[in-house]
This record gives structure tokens, sequence and C-alpha cells, in this order.
């Protein structure tokens, strides 16, 4: 992506406008990468750092902004295979939708078409390298209750222990 192009970018996908010496750190800072500006230009409208070292620095400080409960939702889409709606909603066992709609609002993931859709899969897999083990098991116990089949049962009661468990075996 070229300086132009990257400033155009940069204006379109900043929360307000950001004056020129603000698009040229940020154009500057991208490197070309037409992903990577718009992360910066989202997070230009922040108090934190316009070169936040890496896109994942980026993504997990806009999941870091979500409300506890909008976090361990997408926590959830980040450990199941299944992304439909209506397989969200049985392990979450209530309103789904209400508890995602604060990530739906900031731009990490659409519901569309019956399917949570993240925005990008690093996402999801920073969502899930970042929680801790309990959140983990916890969303894993959640999909294995409320799984179709007995191997996707299976693959979650496994992830939902700490180490060796009878039960789940």
């Amino acid at each position: 992506l070229d300086d132009v192009h990257g400033a155009e970018l940069v204006a379109l996908a900043a929360p307000a406008q950001p004056a020129p010496e603000v698009v040229g750190r940020v154009v500057a800072a991208a490197e070309g990468s037409p992903f990577f500006a718009l992360e910066l230009a989202r997070a230009s409208g922040s108090d934190g750092p316009l070169d936040g070292g890496s896109v994942g620095s980026l993504f997990l400080a806009r999941l870091a902004a979500l409300p506890r409960r909008a976090q361990r939702a997408f926590l959830l889409i980040a450990a199941s295979a299944d992304r439909s709606v209506a397989r969200l909603e049985r392990a979450w066992g209530r309103d789904f939708g209400a508890a995602i709609e604060p990530a739906v609002t900031a731009g990490l993931v659409s519901l569309a078409g019956h399917y949570a859709r993240p925005v990008h899969p690093l996402f999801t897999q920073l969502a899930y390298e970042e929680a801790d083990q309990a959140a983990r098991r916890d969303v894993h116990r959640s999909l294995a209750a409320t799984a179709a089949t007995s191997e996707e049962r299976a693959t979650h009661l496994g992830r939902s222990v700490a180490g060796p468990d009878a039960e789940a075996a």
C-alpha cells in the first residue's frame, strides 16, 4: 500500500478525522500493510500509542476494552468449531446475542446469516491464548454439554479438564 492510498485508508478508518501528522505516523508505522493501517487508524482515537508493536497488541487492546461478559462470549466463539448462533446460544445458556453485542459494536465480530463471523482469525486465536485456563475449561465444558456429536463432545470434554480425568475419559 503506497502512502497516498494508506492515507486515504487511515482517513476512512479513524474514529475521528486525524491530524495530518497522525496520518503520516500511522502510514509510516503500517509499512505498507493495509490491515495494520486499519488497526492503527482505529487505535489513533485512543490514548494508547499508535505503534502498539504489532497487530496482535492492537487486537488485544480492543478485546480488553470489551465488558467481561462480552470477552467471555467471544472466548466461546474462539473455542467453538461450529460458530452458528444457534450452537453458541445453546452453549451460552442465556441470551448470547446480548452478551456478544459489545463485540459486534466494536467491529470484532458480526452476526450475519445465523453465524458469528470474527473479523479476523487472529482475534479468536489471541482471545483463546490470552484467556486464563479456568475460563477456557469453562467454555469447553459448556460446549461439551451441548455438543451435537460424540466426537465433538469428547474433544471439548478433554479440553475442559486440567489433567487426567476418569470422568472425562
